[in-house]
């Protein structure tokens, strides 16, 4: 077998009876619909020079559910070629009709998707979609398994004398990552990235070219990445991994790997290692990392390794208005990012007023104590947490105890941004960047990272961060009067009595410490309730989702809806005073630029460098 090909199939044209209605019509002639016979073998993968790769992680063998499309010259869809023998081996026959004529070119692609994907299948180009996430965990043997999306095509071939041979060939490049961790962990995501936008999870291919191969489309971005299930590892445990990527010339540009994972104790933690330049990934040939020398990326405080990927936006339609459904059909991606594991803790902000050492005009403009807000003070010079009261189970007696670990509130705009400025720039070597929130998360990078990514199997059924029970998930009116509250900035409700309490939640109750609860696939924690949660961007209804298909957000004031007279801020999440679906991932709401509240902190992003 030619090294460069993968599979090859004998294609067998069945000249069957033609129905009159099938070759008369008006005068207007027709291909006649003819039954073929594909039988097709699945071969190896191989280097350039024609050598074999063995990668025992890969799928190779043809499944009872598996379908091809095949075109014809005349086709406006694909026909559908279902697998009717050979399921289990490397050889199968698929059967199907297609219209065609003795010289006719036809086309065929694997895997063939039915129309409830909704892929855009033509004869002269073939979406697809394209990506390294149906990793299946490293199995028996520690490796990685491609799963289902390793995509092959057959260039055009003409029906001659009833037969037809068709070859098949990779559209695509096989990389394999070889790597162990100097400690035992889980495995969770492993990205490869670039200093620019070069790398696409989708393709094109123009089968009417001689040797279709699959073409950039779609959104670039900096970061390809594959997810892992089933991943404890141990320290040294040589892993291998694969992931099937469209070619690229990254020749001249220098390549990040970066390798997300969880600590035995529960903590995240994400290793980093930069490779030379010189990788030219070419169509049909596979490719082999050797990640060595990994180092840990400090992120100073604790924070989630966040793989890039496709946004799917919710939340935005009002009826079936043709340009909404534009807006979910477009191509938004966001960039891979880290964001907080937790909102930001009255500890971690003392933590950087004490480093940072504001003035007074400073604080002024960051903190505001209206009303008792704050849960910190300071003491000899010294900020700390405040001791007050903390509600017990009972829901009737107090007991006092320390705010360290529940979430930074009565802080403004610019005293959030002020905190991730510190961890970036002070803490992290960041390059000083002008305009202001650059380290907060835009709103779609905070949704995205509320779902849980693309990489969430249950996305698409999930309402709040991490499931649909608002009780084991989030803090909100119905369960904010419960052990752990603080009583600090309290809101009674109506009856306004200090210390009532109401079984059924009313408006009564306060924070709880950070991370009480279910984290939502990530591992992150109240990204539902708790506080809401200041985002980058100005809050604009009119320009939502704002535009641009890569990493977009708002950050042109003008374009800022008013409220009391100031320009706005996106805040997202929900919060301990609302009820539960206002902490539904997609739920948007805003406060103006110095707004201040019991109910409002944040949580720090950090960009890839």
């Amino acid at each position: 077998m030619n090294g460069k090909y993968i599979c090859m199939a004998a294609v067998a044209l069945v000249l069957g009876a033609c129905s009159k209605d099938l070759t008369e019509n008006a005068g207007v002639k027709n291909p006649v619909s003819k039954k073929l016979v594909l039988v097709g073998e699945y071969g190896d993968v191989h280097n350039a020079d024609g050598t074999r790769v063995s990668i025992s992680g890969d799928d190779v063998a043809w499944k009872a559910d598996d379908a091809i499309g095949v075109f014809a010259a005349a086709s406006v869809e694909p026909a559908y070629f279902e697998l009717t023998s050979g399921a289990g081996t490397a050889s199968a026959a698929f059967e199907g009709e297609v219209g065609v004529e003795e010289g006719d070119e036809i086309y065929v692609v694997s895997p063939y998707f039915p129309d409830q994907f909704e892929f855009d299948m033509k004869p002269s180009a073939v979406k697809l979609i394209f990506n390294g996430q149906t990793q299946d965990g490293f199995g028996a043997n520690a490796e990685a398994h491609l799963g289902d999306f390793a995509y092959m095509a057959a260039a055009p071939v003409k029906v001659t004398d009833g037969k037809a041979s068709v070859q098949f060939k990779h559209l695509a490049v096989k990389m394999s990552f070889e790597f162990s961790l100097p400690e035992a962990a889980t495995v969770r995501f492993l990205s490869i990235t670039t200093a620019s936008n070069k790398l696409y999870d989708k393709g094109i291919v123009d089968l009417t070219a001689a040797n279709p191969t699959a073409k950039a489309w779609g959104t670039a971005s900096r970061s390809l990445s594959m997810g892992f299930k089933n991943a404890k590892v141990a320290a040294g445990q040589k892993v291998t991994a694969h992931m099937m990527m469209l070619p690229v010339d990254l020749s001249s540009t220098e390549i990040t790997f970066y390798i997300s994972a969880e600590k035995e104790d529960g903590s995240p933690v994400t290793y980093t290692m930069k490779k030379s330049k010189g990788l030219n990934f070419v169509a049909e040939t596979s490719y082999t990392a050797e990640i060595t020398g990994l180092s840990v990326f400090d992120t100073h405080v604790p924070m989630v390794y966040v793989p890039g990927g496709s946004l799917n936006i919710c939340g935005i339609f009002d009826g079936d208005d043709a340009a909404n459904q534009a807006l979910v059909n477009k191509d938004y991606k966001v960039n891979s990012f880290w964001i907080g594991k937790t909102e930001v803790t009255n500890q971690q902000y003392c933590d950087f007023l004490n480093d940072r050492k504001p003035s007074d005009f400073q604080i002024g403009n960051w903190l505001s104590d209206s009303e008792g807000q704050l849960q910190i003070e300071q003491k000899g010079g010294t900020w700390v947490p405040k001791s007050g009261d903390i509600l017990n189970a009972d829901k009737t007696t107090k007991h006092t105890g320390s705010y360290a670990d529940y979430p930074m509130i009565g802080v403004t705009y610019l005293g959030a941004s002020a905190y991730t400025f510190w961890i970036a720039e002070r803490k992290l070597g960041y390059p000083e960047k002008d305009g202001l929130g650059v380290y907060l998360p835009s709103e779609l990078q905070w949704e995205y990272a509320a779902v849980g990514s693309e990489w969430n199997p249950n996305w698409d059924s999930e309402y709040l961060a991490g499931g649909n029970d608002p009780d084991e998930l989030m803090w909100y009116c119905g369960n904010c009067d419960s052990e752990g509250s603080s009583c600090i900035g309290m809101y009674m409700g109506n009856n306004g009595v200090e210390g009532s309490m109401n079984a059924e939640g009313s408006w009564n109750g306060g924070t709880h410490p950070v991370a009480g609860l279910k984290p939502n696939y990530l591992g992150l924690y109240d990204m539902s309730g708790n506080v809401s949660e200041l985002c980058a961007d100005w809050f604009c209804t009119s320009q939502y989702p704002y535009g641009s298909a890569l990493d977009p957000r708002c950050t042109d004031i003008s374009a800022a809806d008013s409220f009391y007279g100031e320009e706005s801020r996106s805040v997202r999440g929900g919060l301990w005073q609302s009820y539960a679906a206002y902490g539904v991932t997609w739920e948007r709401d805003a406060v103006t630029w110095s707004w201040t509240s019991t109910t409002t902190g944040f949580r720090p992003m950090l960009t890839l460098r």
